[in-house]
């Protein structure tokens, strides 16, 4: 974890080693009865974290929480001993405040507010983060200063899934980032800002922001690095066209580190490849499995979990289409490991908002291809902008004419 060397040499504590993202996706895990599955592990891991850096605020909230609190059984006892240990830390915290206040200048006095800020962050306590970090980010004159206590603020926000709040501060720290913001801190804001735009279903977005990190990743305080690898591959897949996939997924070095090491994403390393080349009906299976194991029980993904897979169907079905003019349905069924009617059905869904340039002749039995020409494509474009000047037109005209009358 990045943050500045503690104040005094009674603070060395290690920072935390569990991620944010870790913790509120154990959170997640454990509110939902369709992952119970996943329930067992999830405890662990939270524990595992909250006994190792006695994390009492985080104790507080999963106690208390309507989506957890049934699963665990509060121990005062616990929960009191570690309050006492994080008093202890913020009394050593203060100490070497008030010698900074007695003998150094205000950036002094800043630095050790800021260690102090980071250790509310390494403990999850929201409150009195957030609170000393409005304090800070008004005193602070130099803005890298300001953009380290957002980034505190994003990281407890993430923490407690208040997305909300992370797109207001990745807002409010563009302009300081574009101003003053480094290198290394602009690298760490990639990871921040496309873990939320890939929540918000802008993977495009979101996939060019993790796959251009994953070579310089730092962010180890907001998720493990293979969880970045993962969903820039997820991000990628859905948005890139089949020759980036190429070369910035399957044959990514990142990627190749990630991927094949972990049995976990073994399914996703399939869908992947099974797609570039052209395997249908691996691809349908594999794809059902990330639906199950990627998507469905990740805490980010899993409101876009039907877009996705549908998104992904439709690549598949425009990628064989591609070659042909006209294919039977018989054909592309057997290809795609599933029943004439199936296809017939799902190929059809597509046909009404022009998602795939094909017709469906049922008697012949056949897919027919229409895809339009450039020339077509523009003169729609041209027909469409058009149409939008002509109402905006027509909506300034009757302004004016509104204008007139009151005259």
């Amino acid at each position: 974890m990045c943050h500045p060397l503690p104040p005094t040499k009674t603070m060395s504590e290690k920072a935390r080693v569990i991620s944010d993202l870790t913790i509120s996706q154990a959170i997640y895990e454990l509110s939902n009865s369709f992952l119970e599955r996943k329930h067992e592990k999830a405890l662990e891991t939270l524990f595992s974290a909250i006994r190792e850096n006695h994390l009492a605020p985080l104790y507080q909230y999963v106690c208390e929480y309507e989506g957890t609190k049934s699963k665990i059984d509060q121990d005062e006892s616990f929960l009191n001993q570690m309050i006492q240990e994080n008093n202890k830390r913020i009394e050593e915290y203060d100490k070497a405040l008030e010698d900074a206040q007695e003998l150094n200048g205000e950036h002094e006095i800043l630095e050790a507010m800021r260690g102090k800020a980071y250790y509310f962050v390494d403990i999850c306590d929201r409150v009195r983060g957030v609170q000393l970090c409005d304090e800070i980010y008004d005193r602070a004159t130099l803005t890298g200063m300001k953009i380290d206590v957002l980034f505190l603020k994003i990281r407890l926000a993430y923490v407690y899934s208040d997305m909300k709040t992370v797109s207001h501060l990745l807002e409010k720290m563009k302009p300081l980032i574009e101003k003053g913001g480094d290198w290394e801190r602009k690298n760490r804001l990639k990871a921040y800002q496309g873990i939320y735009l890939m929540s918000i279903r802008d993977f495009s977005a979101a996939a060019d922001l993790l796959l251009d990190c994953m070579s310089t990743f730092s962010s180890t305080e907001l998720l493990p690095y293979y969880d970045v690898v993962r969903y820039a591959v997820i991000s990628g897949a859905i948005s890139l066209d089949r020759v980036h996939v190429k070369s910035n997924i399957i044959d990514s070095p990142e990627v190749l580190a990630v991927l094949p090491q972990n049995e976990s994403m073994s399914s996703l390393e399939a869908c992947i490849n099974s797609l570039y080349l052209c395997d249908y009906a691996g691809f349908f299976r594999t794809l059902a499995d990330v639906e199950q194991n990627h998507l469905k029980c990740d805490q980010f993904l899993v409101a876009h979990y039907r877009y996705y897979v549908r998104e992904m169907r439709r690549h598949a079905y425009s990628q064989l289409l591609e070659s042909y003019s006209a294919l039977s349905i018989e054909s592309m069924a057997a290809a795609f490991g599933v029943s004439v009617e199936y296809i017939d059905r799902d190929l059809a869904s597509f046909i009404p908002g022009n998602k795939i340039n094909c017709v469906i002749d049922r008697v012949r039995g056949v897919v027919e291809t229409n895809r339009p020409d450039e020339k077509n494509r523009q003169y729609q474009e041209v027909v469409k902008q058009g149409d939008v000047l002509l109402n905006k037109l027509q909506k300034y005209q009757a302004t004016v004419m509104r204008g007139a009358f009151k005259v």
